[in-house]
């Protein structure tokens, strides 16, 4: 499900099984929460996984106070720092919340039926960002996912620089694209869609 949180990113992936990963949280803790509790029931406030593909403001924002509200059980991230206040508030947060660790391509996750694969970025994502725009979405976590025959990939906010890496290491063909940077002109390259032709 595509939750609907304004200007950002905010992706909740169910399994048959009733497992729950959030990738993302958008801009705003609130709009965010009323999401959630429109489709998490009350009397299961879980979530299983909940992986940050990138620390800018529109996508771990809301994401603070998830991890107040929910009983989350494991957290992922490319390893950067963010400049924001958002940033800041959810790297306070999670000093005494769910684990945390950083993913980098090869990795896998899995949520019952639903594989993911972690193409991008490579290890070695640096700490400290050389700026505070490209640079960090060139860090976002890129996910090929496959559940019940079908692939999917999230994309988060990479830029067309990334693109050729990707399609030159090979993608599969995909039935669902999330689209990188909100469809921004400067990410998802016509190689990328040629690449993975998504339905």
């Amino acid at each position: 499900v595509m939750l609907d949180v304004g200007q950002g990113d905010a992706i909740l992936v169910e399994s048959r099984a009733g497992g729950r990963m959030l990738v993302d949280g958008g801009p705003d803790p609130e709009r965010l929460l009323t999401e959630l509790d429109a489709r998490v029931p009350p009397w299961d406030r879980r979530i299983d996984l909940v992986v940050l593909t990138h620390p800018h403001e529109d996508h771990v924002a809301g994401l603070v106070r998830v991890v107040e509200r929910y009983r989350v059980g494991r957290v992922f991230e490319p390893g950067m720092h963010g400049p924001g206040p958002g940033w800041q508030a959810w790297d306070t947060a999670l000093r005494e919340g769910p684990p945390r660790a950083s993913l980098a391509v090869g990795a896998h996750l899995r949520l019952d039926e639903v594989t993911l694969t972690v193409v991008w970025p490579e290890a070695g994502t640096p700490v400290e960002p050389a700026s505070t725009g490209r640079s960090i979405n060139d860090t976002s976590i890129i996910l090929l996912g496959e559940a019940n025959g079908r692939r999917f990939l999230l994309t988060g906010d990479a830029e067309d620089d990334v693109d050729p890496r990707l399609v030159a290491r090979g993608l599969p063909r995909i039935d669902l694209l999330k689209v990188a940077h909100h469809g921004s002109a400067t990410a998802t390259s016509a190689a990328l869609l040629e690449a993975t032709r998504p339905e």
